[in-house]
């Protein structure tokens, strides 16, 4: 979870490690940071309540539940946290841990510090068995086609045929083509386009959805709250076979910006309670 906003040459520090990541053996390495003491008491994505004094994380590899083992690797110094939280968001970085668990590695402040993250334990399996109700998220490689129906010719006024030159008329077959029209009341139209650029921006979260229907809805409803500058941030968990789409509000290039807009939204809209400033 992106609470905090690294120095510009820790920011360029960063963009030139390599985060390594060995599912097979459950071991992570990169960099820690400690969530910051603003955040005490804010809700986490997992819809938790964040202690600053208890031994937490943010991970994005493990799920809720899981306990992990980290260890900085400059002085060997270990603690066991349980992840509350989904993140960090900043290219380089594994883990945010709470103050209790940071400090207990020797990261003050806004420092961070290298560290081996090691699975210790999968959330237990009572929690496990409980049985998924959604189904699998769809994607879109390929546009389904849309299902056929009969041509309805479009008849003209007699006497008006040899005036007129219809617009829907194959140019090729000279017949004349269907016309298909668009129910509003049925029917959504939505334009979509893939944002390419590199450089990191911050925004502000406001949902993480598994059904990619229910990232439409949302937009629905953004949309009638005249908020149009929607993101949506495709995170793909190889290691738990599933896919997020995040909703993200805004695009600020700083973390004072988007604190501010996230500030507005919180006092503005209920549901938005537990929204949180992200990079993207």
């Amino acid at each position: 979870m992106p609470r905090f906003l690294p120095s510009k040459f820790a920011a360029l520090c960063v963009s030139l490690l390599l985060v390594t990541a060995l599912p097979a053996q459950d071991v992570q390495y990169g960099l820690a940071k400690a969530y910051h003491d603003a955040f005490e008491g804010d809700i986490t994505a997992y819809g938790l309540v964040y202690r600053k004094n208890e031994f937490t994380a943010a991970h994005n590899l493990f799920p809720e539940g899981a306990l992990l083992q980290v260890k900085r690797l400059d002085n060997n110094k270990t603690v066991q946290v349980t992840v509350i939280d989904k993140g960090p968001w900043i290219q380089g970085y594994v883990i945010d841990l709470s103050r209790a668990a940071a400090d207990l590695l020797g990261i003050s402040g806004n420092t961070s510090a290298e560290v081996e993250v090691t699975l210790l334990r999968m959330p237990s399996a009572k929690a496990k068995t409980a049985p998924k109700t959604q189904e699998k998220p769809v994607t879109y490689d390929k546009v389904p086609e849309a299902p056929k129906q009969a041509p309805t010719p479009v008849k003209l006024p007699p006497g008006t045929a040899e005036k007129t030159i219809p617009t829907n008329v194959s140019p090729s077959t000279g017949e004349t083509a269907p016309v298909a029209k668009r129910d509003p009341g049925k029917t959504s139209v939505y334009k979509i386009t893939q944002v390419t650029e590199t450089a990191l921006v911050f925004g502000v979260q406001i949902a993480s959805v598994s059904n990619p229907e229910n990232v439409f809805e949302e937009v629905k409803r953004l949309q009638k709250d005249n908020i149009s500058d929607v993101f949506v941030v495709v995170d793909k968990n190889e290691l738990l076979d599933e896919t997020s789409y995040k909703i993200v509000l805004g695009a600020f290039p700083d973390v004072e910006k988007a604190g501010q807009y996230r500030i507005a939204l919180r006092k503005k809209y209920a549901r938005m309670k537990g929204c949180f400033v992200v990079n993207y």
